[in-house]
């Protein structure tokens, strides 16, 4: 059974963002970016499907995570649009779904996502906690480099004077620090075959719009 679902979902994740970079990234269906929030559910729940087959231990650790990172980065979020003073100023368009503060629900989706993939595959070596936490939050906050060009093109969100400010990639190593530490914290967490995955989607879906501009 759980051969078949992987195969399923492997499809489908692999498929939406090869789908999506033909859409969005190329510009053949631009206005299909508005269903990205159901492409970030769809991700999210092959790891929580996968996680929740696992040990009882195993398994609050990873809910236990899910919500911790979805809650610190949701709220983050919260506290820096109408602030101005954690990431900088900027505002949140209408493509990533319902809003609640000024804030997008999923945003907390795509802290748990960027936060849990790249902390899973540096965790398959066995780094000592403050090597681990300091090289994710460094590959977080590369992977916010890569994604900024595309959700600002895409209205995602938009910055003032159209600028992306040094302080958004501070505060966003800051954040991937804490949540990396919680990371380690609460584990230990079943090594499953999607975050290296979805990693690798990530990086290829942002990172070739990039070579290609």
């Amino acid at each position: 059974m759980k051969v078949n679902a992987y195969s399923i979902f492997t499809f489908l994740i692999v498929s939406s963002y090869a789908f999506g970079f033909i859409c969005i990234q190329l510009g053949y269906w631009p206005y299909l970016v508005e269903f990205t929030w159901f492409q970030m559910l769809l991700t999210a729940a092959a790891l929580i499907w996968y996680h929740g087959y696992e040990k009882p231990e195993q398994r609050r650790n990873f809910l236990a995570f899910f919500a911790a990172s979805a809650l610190i980065g949701y709220f983050i979020e919260v506290l820096g649009v109408n602030t101005g003073k954690v990431f900088g100023v900027y505002t949140y368009g209408e493509v990533l779904g319902i809003k609640w503060l000024e804030t997008p629900l999923m945003i907390g989706v795509n802290w748990f996502l960027v936060s849990f993939v790249v902390n899973q595959v540096l965790n398959r070596r066995d780094w000592p906690m403050w090597i681990h936490t300091f090289l994710a939050a460094a590959v977080i906050t590369a992977l916010d480099v890569l994604i900024e060009p595309t959700a600002i093109a895409t209205g995602m969100w938009s910055w003032e004077n159209d600028v992306v400010p040094m302080q958004n990639y501070i505060a966003w190593f800051g954040v991937s620090l804490v949540i990396s530490a919680l990371y380690k914290v609460l584990g230990p967490y079943e090594k499953e075959r999607y975050s290296p995955l979805i990693l690798w989607c990530m990086l290829l879906f942002f990172g070739l719009k990039v070579l290609l501009s």
